[in-house]
């Protein structure tokens, strides 16, 4: 978005009713705080309001992902426009979505001893192994994840013409392998992305589908596929499902083996017992 709110309100009142909320990846805030495009929508001097509510990552904003590892809140900017946070899962319209805000950096991936989820815009390995173990309760509870939010590029995705695992064709420096993993172990409905300036579309497995998006430009671009810059969908929640029963192995050397006297009573006190309590 680089702040473009304007061009945003403009598509959302193209398309009237027909969006429910945003959802919007790659870098949302613009590099100039002062930029007068989103001053229009947040501070004292805001005059204009979104017509439904944007939730947003960003790969850049230090301030804002500081603020959330701070407060794990969500920041409100003004209303319909907030910040999803650093990393983690949370529920929007019955939807469960993950979300991974920063950027990849190898060094600082791997050093995550003393340096928590984020070095500046950078996650360590720290943040990603916090929406997995979120992502493990979940799946405890027969809950799976609809949305996952990056701004990055997987660095490995599935070619169905190839029938293999290959690297994207886009800069290096806009993909990671810690989205793959990401999106090979929460298996979402869908992933979405952005920040390499390309409009694509893949499966991921069997039922899932990946969305990568392109920068948002003042003047329309929806004559050229490749730079597409939003997509409407249609998502309903997965259904949770039920959780059966664990079945254990038990070897014959785990099982004490009674002599039948002792069993019979065993039967006797619980039907005393089972009596006693009507």
């Amino acid at each position: 978005m680089y702040g473009r709110l304007d061009v945003l309100h403009a598509k959302l009142i193209e398309l009237k009713n027909e969006v429910d909320l945003v959802l919007a990846v790659g870098q949302f805030l613009p590099p100039n705080p002062l930029c007068s495009r989103i001053t229009q929508y947040v501070g004292s001097a805001a005059t204009r309001t979104l017509p439904v509510p944007v939730y947003f990552i960003d790969c850049a904003s230090e301030v804002f992902i500081k603020k959330h590892e701070v407060d794990r809140k969500p920041i409100l900017l003004s209303q319909n426009l907030t910040f999803l946070g650093s990393c983690g899962i949370t529920e929007l319209a019955g939807l469960r979505i993950a979300y991974l805000s920063g950027s990849y950096d190898e060094d600082v991936f791997k050093q995550k001893w003393g340096r928590g989820m984020f070095t500046k815009a950078n996650y360590t390995s720290a943040a990603v192994e916090r929406i997995e173990k979120q992502a493990f309760l979940m799946r405890q509870r027969g809950e799976s994840i609809d949305i996952l939010l990056t701004s990055e590029w997987p660095s490995k995705v599935w070619s169905s013409q190839s029938r293999a695992w290959i690297a994207p064709v886009v800069n290096k420096s806009c993909s990671s392998p810690a989205v793959s993993k990401l999106v090979a172990n929460l298996r979402p409905q869908y992933h979405i992305c952005g920040l390499a300036d390309r409009f694509h579309r893949a499966s991921i497995g069997k039922k899932g589908r990946s969305i990568a998006l392109a920068h948002v430009r003042d003047r329309p671009t929806f004559d050229n596929q490749l730079l597409w810059w939003c997509d409407t969908l249609s998502v309903r929640p997965t259904p949770k499902k039920a959780i059966g029963p664990v079945i254990v192995d038990i070897e014959d050397d785990d099982l004490e083996i009674l002599p039948k006297a002792e069993l019979q009573v065993m039967k006797s006190k619980a039907e005393s017992e089972a009596e006693a309590l009507e």
